[in-house]
This record gives structure tokens, sequence and C-alpha cells, in this order.
């Protein structure tokens, strides 16, 4: 469902717009929780408290309002949803309220563009001499989301807790994950495999990755890699085989257009019939509903 005055997603369950406070209808018909596989990010300045005791308390607010806007900023930018924001750091969601196939990949991305606006931020108002810097820890996996206690939409369980610690745990500078993250999306970035980390909390010691960089040439397959075998997708190969095989006969075009809810494996079917058409020409293209769930 979207608002009506402005066109934004509404939060499930929600009353009001969290964009421009209209009222929403039927929000009483929405689940009000429901469960969700989600990457969390959170976000954390390091030394914050240490650095603004002894600062003016108007210069605290303002480098902490230039740095909450870059944050939010980057997790708007690339379609998350800002949970919590806090006087220094953040939470984040990508996959709920609105999922996309590519919503680790996103989470990847918006991280990295936090470290370099917040590098931006500190170096034009610290003077070079702050100690400051943002750790990032990044979880997917599933979670328990929606109206928590009648107040507002947020997401609990596992995921966010193990996300939080990794940020806890992470170097100043640099985003640390989990295995799940980390395999969601080497197809697009660079990972280093680190000792596993005793998190607070965890009874025992979970595997985490430290990001490197994107690839400089990144792909277009979201998932958990390229490796597992591909069952259960006779027919809509058999089909595909049937209209490439039209194609090369007639020697024409055809346009051939594949809709689903996001997860279900419609990168994995595209991937495979670009496989398929080896040797001849294949353009591809993927488009976002209105539900924020790519078709392709």
């Amino acid at each position: 469902m979207t608002c009506a005055m402005c066109g934004t997603v509404a939060v499930p369950g929600a009353r009001f717009c969290h964009n421009c406070g209209a009222a929403l209808p039927a929000a009483a018909s929405l689940p009000a929780t429901e469960r969700r596989v989600v990457t969390v990010l959170f976000g954390d300045l390091s030394d914050f408290t240490s650095w603004s005791e002894d600062l003016d308390p108007e210069r605290v607010g303002a480098v902490t309002d230039r740095v909450l806007a870059a944050l939010a900023g980057a997790v708007k930018t690339f379609g998350g949803h800002v949970d919590k924001l806090t006087g220094d750091g953040i939470m984040a969601v990508f996959g709920a309220p609105v999922a996309h196939e590519d919503d680790a990949e996103r989470a990847v991305r918006a991280a990295l563009a936090m470290q370099r606006a917040v590098r931006r931020v500190l170096d034009d108002e610290r003077g070079g001499g702050a100690p400051l810097g943002l750790r990032v820890g990044l979880n997917t996996g599933e979670v328990v989301a929606g109206i928590q206690a009648a107040i507002e939409y947020t997401v609990i369980g596992d995921t966010v807790n193990t996300a939080a610690r990794l940020a806890d745990a992470a170097a100043v500078g640099t985003v640390y994950a989990g295995a799940t993250t980390a395999a969601a999306t080497r197809h697009v970035a660079s990972w280093r495999h680190l000792r596993p980390l005793r998190l607070k909390g965890k009874r025992e010691p979970v595997e985490a990755y430290e990001l490197l960089g994107l690839h400089d040439a990144p792909g277009t397959r979201s998932g958990l890699g390229d490796e597992a075998p591909f069952v259960g997708r006779e027919a809509e190969m058999g089909l595909l085989a049937g209209r490439l095989a039209e194609v090369i006969d007639q020697g024409e075009p055809r346009v051939l257009v594949m809709t689903a809810e996001a997860g279900i494996g419609k990168s994995r079917v595209a991937a495979e019939a670009e496989r398929l058409a080896a040797g001849h020409e294949v353009v591809a293209g993927r488009r976002a509903g209105s539900t924020g769930a790519p078709g392709r």
C-alpha cells in the first residue's frame, strides 16, 4: 500500500504515512508482525562520548546532525529503512518493510557510502584532531518485523543482535559482516575472512568477514552464489529453450518478461537463460514494481 498524498510505500500496520503524516486507509487489516529475511546494518561513531565531553554543545549538535543526516541519506539512497537514530549511531534494515532481491548488496553499498560520507563530514568539522570514526556491522537472517508494542515499525531477533555486536567488534573505519551477508554479496564485493569472533551474548564464536571493497565490474547476480545446483525449474528452462530455438530458427528477436515476488529466484533463472543463449546477443533488464519487489 502507498500513501495517496505523497506516494511513499506505507509501513505495514501504520495508521499514518511516515513521510508526510497523512492518514492511511485500512491499516488495521495489515499484519502486525511477520517473519522476514533481512540485512540489518548498525553504524556506530567510535569515541564520540569522550570527544564531545569538552566541546561546546552547539558544535557537538551540529556535527551530530551532519553525521546522522549522512548516515540516513546513505540508507535512503539504497532503499533501506532507518529503524533507529541515536546520538552517535544508526540502525537500518534492508528487506523490511519493503523487500528487494538484492537487499544484502544494498546494505553493503550503503555501508561503504556511510564510511565515505562520515569521513568527509569529520574532515570538515574536526580539523583533523578528533579520534572519531565509524564502525559498521552487517548481518543477514530471519527477523520478526512489524509494529512492536503498538508503537512503531521495527525488527527484532538474533540477526539484529549479531549485527550490533559485529559493529562493536569492527575496527574504526571498517565494515564487518556475518557469513550470510558476505556469501550473498561475493559477486559484487571482496571480503577478508576474519578469525571467528567472540561476541557478547553469543555462546559460540561467530564467523565474520571484513569488507575490502566492491569489484571493479560488479555482476548483476543476487543470491548465495553460482555453485549451488539449479533444480526445480525444469518447466521454466524448457519454455526458455523453446523460445530460444524459435528465435534462432526465425532470426527474429523476442522479449521475455518474468515477474515474481522478491527472493523467489528470478535472478538465477535469468542467469541460466543467459548461459543457455551463450553465443547470441541477450539484453537483460530489471524493474522494481510498486511494492518495491523487482521484476526481471
